[in-house]
């Protein structure tokens, strides 16, 4: 689906309809406290950065040690070491999940404790979360039991899985995470509504296109995390 002509259509329903925005209206609104998460990068990140200029320049990807082969295009060479840059931020093992291990202070770790740190704080009002992350989406439900496994074995499986795993060691209920991707129908995203609203479930995990429109989760919403950002405005 898509629109053309957008500049008539716009002049077009200016002509018919009045726009209202809240401070018009007075709404009364809670006051959005934004905080930006930083973490340092690991020796192992910067080395890797380091192959990733190189690469830039060379297309030889050999040196970088990928689990999976990348795109061999000259005039793809920069979005290719975007890409792997962006992957390498988040988790290294989003590379290659065989040569490297989780790191305790990387991006998804220092995430998850700020998100049990909130989960904690407001476990008297059954506050809820989302997260959002559009990148490495768990492919199968996965139990505790068979996550705990991978992780004793050093099976990476998905970034989700690894926030999920980190979010019930840490004293969260399995069944108070729940994943956008289990809720596809408009009956379970209701269910899922419903579940969120009344602190069944604490934490939702989804991409931005899934968990960004549709849903009615936020009568107890307390923090709203971005792991990734989209790459489109």
């Amino acid at each position: 689906r898509y629109f053309v002509n957008i500049p008539e259509l716009v002049s077009m329903y200016c002509n018919i309809t009045h726009i209202m925005t809240d401070n018009h209206m007075g709404m009364d609104k809670p006051v959005k406290n934004e905080v930006l998460l930083l973490n340092e990068q690991s020796p192992i990140q910067r080395r890797f950065y380091k192959k990733l200029a190189k690469f830039l320049n060379s297309g030889d990807q050999l040196m970088l040690n990928l689990g999976s082969p990348v795109s061999n295009n000259e005039k793809a060479l920069s979005l290719v070491t975007m890409n792997l840059a962006f992957k390498a931020s988040l988790d290294m093992r989003l590379i290659n999940g065989k040569v490297y291990k989780d790191e305790p202070n990387n991006k998804v770790s220092k995430m998850v404790e700020k998100v049990l740190n909130t989960y904690k704080a407001f476990d008297n009002e059954k506050g809820t979360q989302i997260i959002f992350c559009d990148t490495s989406v768990s492919k199968k439900k996965l139990s505790f039991e068979e996550l705990e496994e991978n992780y004793k074995n050093g099976i990476f499986t998905s970034i989700y899985d690894d926030i999920k795993y980190k979010l019930i060691k840490g004293g969260v209920a399995e069944d108070e995470i729940a994943f956008v991707q289990d809720y596809k129908t408009p009956e379970k995203k209701k269910a899922l509504g419903d579940m969120m609203n009344d602190g069944r479930i604490r934490i939702l995990i989804g991409s931005t296109d899934n968990a960004g429109t549709g849903l009615n989760v936020q009568k107890r919403l307390i923090s709203v995390i971005h792991l990734t950002i989209p790459w489109k405005p």
